[in-house]
């Protein structure tokens, strides 16, 4: 991930402009988890709104797209341990905005 990228993400995660969700990129209320807002802040003209199924980006639903997994090197197992933060243990943005500012 590039400093500047990496500096967008932290500054979306702790900015209070997104509301948190779990279990899913972007909830149908606006919600996101922290992945979802990694794809956000990348290009937000890229989420598809279907009615009735939860919005997705680029085809997908809970993990980042493998191309955008790639580019910013969030491998399988950093997206669970992203994805265990913000579902499981309930951290918030700021919290895992910390451990990414301290882990990538």
């Amino acid at each position: 991930m590039t400093p500047d990228m990496k500096t967008k993400w932290l500054a979306a995660l702790r900015s209070g402009d997104y509301i948190q969700a779990t279990h899913q990129l972007k909830s149908p209320e606006n919600g996101y988890c922290c992945l979802g807002v990694l794809c956000d802040v990348h290009d937000p003209t890229l989420w598809i709104d279907v009615e009735g199924v939860d919005p997705k980006y680029i085809r997908e639903t809970d993990v980042l797209p493998a191309q955008l997994a790639a580019n910013y090197e969030i491998d399988e197992s950093l997206q669970r341990e992203l994805i265990f933060m913000n579902d499981d243990k309930e951290y918030t943005f700021e919290q895992i905005a910390d451990w990414i500012e301290d882990n990538l």
